[in-house]
């Protein structure tokens, strides 16, 4: 469907020097996943979380952040049955139930300074353009603008984003960003490249088991308004 128009490393920060550009500064000590390497390294994980438990259907894989998860739903299984499968997870997968009775594998994942690149930003109408051009035929998308945070100064003053601020120092959400939801029937492995957008981070991939469909949850940080780079 057309768009209409409408995880992160960080090193400490410090204060900005004079004309020195706050922006090209956050840039310069900012680390985040390349997507190729995120939606690599999660179906990684879903590989070792896979099991086959009796009476208990896996409905659900998820990545979020650092973490992973796999959920089963009891069918006709027992606790029993759940238990004498336990010895199928690896010893770093943390087992738990939830509130309705669900049972969710859970790992940690890994990422190593090679998957890693200091963040770079769209411009957003071309980031807009790039979306459509690689999805809009092969999914339902919905794209949200996401405003920047106000920048704290020294003396707590607070101010917007422009070419002319001096003394302060941006956090990642000092940037303006464009949120996207997606979902497709299509493999990741068939669009892994389609990801690669300047400033793109998941938030959430999400493999629906039972109606074979993925959801992912981006963000697009963006140059701020009337920025010149």
């Amino acid at each position: 469907t057309p768009i209409n128009l409408t995880s992160n490393l960080m090193s400490p920060p410090r204060i900005i020097g004079a004309g020195e550009d706050p922006v090209e500064n956050l840039l310069g000590r900012t680390s985040v996943v390349t997507p190729n390497s995120a939606i690599s390294t999660c179906l990684n994980t879903f590989d070792s979380l896979m099991a086959s438990i009796p009476g208990w259907d896996l409905t659900t894989m998820r990545c979020r952040g650092n973490f992973s998860d796999a959920t089963w739903r009891r069918a006709a299984g027992t606790l029993e049955s759940l238990r004498d499968n336990l010895n199928q997870f690896s010893s770093g997968v943390v087992k738990t139930y939830s509130a309705n009775g669900d049972f969710i594998a859970s790992s940690v994942m890994q990422f190593t300074q090679e998957q890693q690149e200091l963040l770079q930003l769209s411009k957003r109408e071309e980031a807009i353009v790039i979306l459509n051009n690689r999805f809009s035929n092969i999914a339902d998308l919905s794209v949200q603008d996401v405003p920047a945070e106000a920048i704290a100064q020294q003396g707590n003053a607070t101010t917007n984003m422009g070419n002319n601020t001096d003394n302060v120092v941006l956090n990642i959400n000092n940037l303006p960003s464009l949120r996207v939801t997606m979902t497709t029937n299509s493999s990741p492995y068939d669009i892994i490249s389609n990801f690669n957008i300047k400033g793109l981070t998941f938030n959430l991939i999400e493999w629906d088991i039972l109606n074979g469909g993925w959801f992912y949850d981006m963000s697009i940080y963006l140059y701020p308004e009337n920025y010149i780079n």
